[in-house]
């Protein structure tokens, strides 16, 4: 047997815009992608509710290949 790729995802979320403007920098600084997603509706939160801005969360995600 012999692998051939490993990947890891991580997923973060953040109080602030700038909070996680921050750490996005420091995560493609150590070599991370980042999936680009800026905000997200919250765990649980209907898509039907989605015109309420208390209902996104400040989000990036990450990944890497070894």
């Amino acid at each position: 047997m012999k692998q051939i790729m490993h990947q890891e995802i991580l997923e973060f979320t953040y109080n602030t815009r700038e909070e996680r403007d921050m750490h996005v920098e420091a995560m493609e600084a150590q070599g991370w992608e980042n999936g680009g997603k800026v905000r997200r509706l919250k765990n649980g939160v209907s898509i039907w509710d989605s015109d309420n801005k208390d209902n996104y969360e400040w989000f990036a995600d990450f990944w890497k290949y070894y």
